[in-house]
């Protein structure tokens, strides 16, 4: 059995072949082509490969092209600041870096990072740029209604501003200011955009993920509508990957930092996770606060004496947790409402969620 480890970068890799003994065989750069790799493991035919590569912008075209490839039969992406915790050096070079992970994968030293099949990845950039859409609109719409204000526009007292009513009068509107005028005009436009853009993007989702039963179980959850479900259960993947839920609130960036020094312990910043997760999970919580009587509850409880912050980033917490169950037990969110006296129904609670029934 070889062992290949590999630098990446936009243009180039560079690659160790690492034997059994430890020795290496060869430290070779080549340009990130199929025939150029090719030509390396052609080298050793008849020998077998086991490859690694560090995760970073462009990891899954290096990935995919290993995968193809005759004689590799593991591929692994390695989390790239745990591997610099590992084997940190004051030098530093790609050839280094290369022998340095052939090394460490063949001792089985390798912090590994889970990785999705090819469909999966593109459908979660898919819905990462719907989210994109979604984003961007919002600040169309925050931009819109800063011009009305400068220029001292009464707008009419409709549901929704932007809605079919209140478009019609933002179309009439002529400005007296004509720069303002113009900007109007121009993110009016822009939103229009925007809008079939984000249309076509949901249609091409909802396409390729009617058959999900994870997010249909993901939307039972206060908070979690059509939008955000897609996102998570696409992010998330496979919840069997998470020994607890525990795990998945660290992986969302949900968990708080913790500190400790002989009997002293306090809780830091929340930890770095999956930026997309955390973001809906958040945006989640503002929802859930408004429908749920029991998010509600906590949040309340948690603001008396964490703050707002504090207390939305808490119930995100608690979504993560009921989500994380919800899929592990396939099974819809349910929440009970207490009676008059603040107590909850004992018929089928045990097969129901409620924000206190779980740990966060």
């Amino acid at each position: 059995m070889l062992y290949g480890g590999i630098d990446i970068h936009k243009k180039y890799s560079v690659m160790s072949v690492i034997n059994e003994r430890g020795e290496c065989l060869e430290t070779k750069r080549f340009d990130n082509n199929r025939t150029e790799l090719q030509e390396i493991l052609d080298r050793y035919k008849g020998e077998k490969f086991k490859a690694v590569i560090e995760a970073g912008l462009n990891w899954g075209v290096m990935y995919d092209m290993l995968w193809e490839m005759e004689g590799i039969v593991d591929v692994k992406l390695a989390n790239a600041s745990k591997v610099k915790a590992i084997a940190s050096g004051k030098i530093k070079t790609d050839k280094i870096d290369s022998k340095i992970l052939g090394q460490m994968l063949r001792m089985d030293y390798i912090p590994e990072v889970w990785v999705p099949d090819n469909p999966t990845r593109v459908l979660r950039e898919v819905a990462r740029y719907r989210l994109f859409t979604v984003k961007f609109k919002t600040m169309l719409k925050n931009r819109i209604h800063d011009i009305l204000l400068k220029s001292h526009i009464e707008v009419p007292e409709v549901k929704d501003l932007f809605g079919s009513h209140g478009l019609k009068f933002l179309e009439s509107l002529e400005l007296k200011d004509k720069n303002y005028d113009i900007l109007l005009k121009r993110q009016l436009g822009l939103l229009k955009q925007m809008k079939e853009e984000d249309k076509e993007i949901q249609e091409v989702l909802e396409t390729e993920l009617k058959d999900r039963s994870d997010i249909k179980l993901l939307r039972s959850i206060p908070g979690i509508g059509k939008v955000f479900g897609q996102l998570i259960a696409l992010e998330i993947s496979d919840i069997g990957r998470f020994a607890n839920a525990q795990k998945l609130c660290s992986y969302c960036g949900l968990a708080p930092s913790i500190h400790s020094s002989g009997n002293t312990s306090y809780h830091g910043k929340l930890v770095i996770g999956n930026k997309w997760l955390r973001w809906a999970f958040i945006e989640a919580s503002h929802s859930a606060i408004n429908v749920s009587p029991y998010f509600k509850k906590h949040y309340i409880k948690v603001k008396n004496r964490a703050g707002t912050s504090g207390a939305t980033i808490s119930v995100a917490r608690k979504i993560a947790t009921v989500a994380y169950h919800v899929l592990k037990e396939k099974r819809d969110y349910i929440e009970l409402l207490p009676d008059n006296k603040g107590r909850l129904p004992s018929d089928g609670a045990s097969r129901s969620f409620t924000p206190d029934s779980v740990q966060v």
